[in-house]
Order: C-alpha cells, then sequence, then structure tokens
C-alpha cells in the first residue's frame, strides 16, 4: 500500500521528489511529505484561509466541508505517519530548504477543520479521533530538527486543543480513556524544545564557524548587510578574533541551554536569558554574527512549557470526564480521580486549579509570567 502510495506521488507531484530523496518505507516523514503533497495539488492551503475569509462565498459550514471533504487521504496518510518511526531526512543546515513545512501547518489546520464537520455530522467519535491524530502529528512535528519545526508543531497543537476543548461535552467513556492515553504518551516523550536546540548546535554552528572563511557567506545569512563589509575591512588578526570568540560562544550558548531542562520549568526562561547574556561575545563583530545566528529562546520555551500544562491538563480532563461517566457526577475535587497524582502542576511546583460550578467545570494551571494561565475546560451545551 505504501509503495503504491509513494510512487503515485513521485510521478505526480514534486515535494516528495525535493525532499525524500531515498525512501526507506519507515520513516513518518515520508507519509507526512506525501500529505503535503496532495495538500498542495488541491491547493488546500487556499481552501482553508477561504474559511475565515471575510470575502469568501457561502456559508461557514459549507467553506468548512469543502476543507473536509480534501482531507480523506490526508488523515489516512497522518495516521500511518503517526506510528511510524520519524526523522527528518536529510542534511540539516542554514541552507537547507524546507519547501514541505508550510504545507505540513496546512495539514494540522485542515484537519482540525475536519473535526468540527465530523461533529457537525454527528460522527462525534471521529472527531475525537480526528483532532487527537492532530495533537499526535503536530507533537512528533516538533520533534524533526530545528525550531521552525517546533513554531509549527505548537501552532497546530494549540488550535487542535481549542477545538477538542470545545466539544468535550459529546466525549463518550472510551473517548475518555483515548484522551488520556494520548496525553500520557506524549507526556513522556523527550523534550522537543531540547531536540531542536541540539539539532542546531550539530548542524547550525559548525557551518557559521565554516562561513567565517568567506565574508560574503556570512553576510548572506545576516540581516545585517553591512556585516560582510565590516568583516572584509578586518585584519587577519581581527578576524581570528572573531572566529575564536565565535567558535567558543555559540557552542557553550546551546550547549548550557541543553542543561536548562535539569532545573524546575518555572525558571526555564529567565535562566535561558541568564545565559544569553553570560555567553554573548564581547567582539562587536562577533556579537552581531551571534545576535543573527541564535534563535528567540525564550519564546520557543514559553511555547515548550504551554506545550507540556495543556498535555498534563488534557491528561486531567480526560480523567474528569471518565469519572463522571462511571459516577454520574463530576468529582469535587482532583483528588477523588482514578490517579491523583496526574493532578500535580511541574510549572508551578503545586496542583492543577479545579473549579466546578453547575454545568460546567475548568482545570487550569496559573502559568508564569511569560506563559500566562493555561487552562481547559468543560461546558454542557446550551439547550
Amino acid at each position: 500500500m505504501i509503495a503504491c502510495l509513494i510512487a503515485a506521488t513521485v510521478s505526480q507531484q514534486s515535494l516528495f521528489q525535493q525532499v525524500i530523496k531515498k525512501p526507506t518505507f519507515n520513516n513518518g516523514y515520508e507519509e507526512y511529505v506525501q500529505a503535503a503533497d496532495i495538500a498542495l495539488s488541491v491547493r488546500l492551503r487556499e481552501i482553508c484561509d477561504a474559511v475565515t475569509s471575510p470575502d469568501a462565498k457561502g456559508t461557514l459550514i459549507d467553506r468548512q466541508r469543502a476543507v473536509a471533504n480534501q482531507c480523506g487521504k490526508i488523515q489516512t496518510l497522518v495516521k500511518q505517519g503517526n506510528v511510524k518511526p520519524l526523522y527528518y531526512p536529510n542534511e540539516l543546515n542554514l541552507s537547507t530548504v524546507l519547501p514541505e513545512v508550510a504545507h505540513l501547518r496546512t495539514l494540522g489546520t485542515a484537519l482540525s477543520i475536519k473535526a468540527k464537520i465530523d461533529f457537525a455530522d454527528g460522527r462525534v467519535n471521529q472527531g475525537f479521533e480526528t483532532l487527537l491524530d492532530v495533537i499526535v502529528f503536530s507533537d512528533r512535528i516538533s520533534f524533526c530538527g530545528p525550531m521552525i519545526f517546533d513554531l509549527i508543531g505548537r501552532v497546530m497543537s494549540v488550535a487542535a486543543m481549542r477545538t477538542l476543548s470545545e466539544h468535550l461535552p459529546m466525549a463518550s467513556l472510551p473517548t475518555a480513556w483515548n484522551i488520556q492515553r494520548t496525553a500520557e504518551s506524549l507526556s513522556s516523550e523527550t523534550n522537543p524544545w531540547a531536540v531542536s536546540i541540539e539539532s542546531e548546535l550539530k548542524s547550525i554552528v559548525p557551518e557559521v564557524m565554516s562561513r567565517l572563511k568567506d565574508p560574503q557567506m556570512i553576510a548572506d545569512i545576516s540581516t545585517d548587510e553591512s556585516i560582510g563589509v565590516d568583516l572584509k575591512s578586518l585584519s587577519a588578526e581581527q578576524m581570528e578574533s572573531v572566529r575564536k570568540e565565535l567558535g567558543f560562544a555559540l557552542p557553550q550558548y546551546y550547549t548550557e541551554l541543553l542543561k536548562i531542562t535539569d532545573l524546575p520549568e518555572g525558571q526555564w526562561v529567565s535562566a535561558s536569558t541568564k545565559i544569553r547574556d553570560r555567553t554573548s561575545p564581547q567582539n562587536q563583530i562577533a556579537l552581531r554574527i551571534f545576535d543573527t545566528v541564535v534563535p528567540n529562546t525564550s519564546r520557543a520555551i514559553a511555547q515548550e512549557l504551554v506545550r507540556r500544562t495543556h498535555l498534563r491538563l488534557l491528561r486531567v480532563v480526560g480523567a474528569v470526564v471518565e469519572y463522571r461517566w462511571t459516577n454520574g457526577y463530576f468529582p469535587g475535587a482532583l483528588g477523588q480521580l482514578r490517579d491523583p497524582t496526574i493532578a500535580h502542576d511541574a510549572l508551578t511546583g503545586g496542583e492543577f486549579t479545579y473549579q466546578r460550578v453547575p454545568g460546567s467545570f475548568t482545570v487550569f494551571s496559573e502559568g508564569t509570567e511569560d506563559t500566562g494561565k493555561i487552562g481547559l475546560d468543560w461546558t454542557a451545551p446550551s439547550r
């Protein structure tokens, strides 16, 4: 089956040919790129954009249905990719072109829209299954390499979480169990933010050092247009000083970032800021190159904290829904859950806050100054 899909895609589309040089048939990224090829061929991004466009024709549900109608084969491929090993198939460096990335994000958007049609048409279990497929897909994408993957993964995950939260009152007992299993499995995975940092340490740092041999090659990756001219004006001794400072500062910066995960989560953002201040080169030209290369880690870390807190909250919400199905009413406190230890909020060091009112409940983390409050809620539909 997979071999036939790959053969068809390669013969008709271009993304697979560009990205997958040597198909292995055992890398989920291959299925993801096949799905991205389909999205490109049917102009799925334009169809998705039309859903929220004020100038689009037809009703909202008609526009959503137009998206859902294109998602059958796409969801099959994403589901197949979700259960395979996953790795980016090519060398990653500053020159790597990622033509599939925008289309991967479109997949997450389209499947979240499809879930809404599943719910609207009464396919409730299918709707939740679709959203969990998106959450797994977006989480796995975050592990593929540089931070661009982590960022698009977070965008897709937040959208799917929002839609899932809106439809929680429709969740059955088997769905509650499935939500808990999925959230627990994803919560136990390696930190994707750390994977991104390690990927950049291994690929970007050596390339920057190599590019210092030609000032124009540094200018090509910098938004500072004068950096190439300034590098050419340096003496050999001055250029060597730039190389030495960057050769020390860049690896030290990334290496120290990787150690952040040993700290309590609430300290991660402030610790990353201190690391940048501590490892920045003193040489002004070296500092300009350093600032061009290193990522905005504070934002990335804050998004990672939101990701893992959402997953923990999702597991708790699934457990609360399970409790309601088993007992006929919501628990009075999270300590009454089958496994009350899941209510621990690692971000604050305390427990998640649980608020119950007639017809609804909310579970949330107070978060940090950088993340703000993070929560999920269940609200019974109005009659």
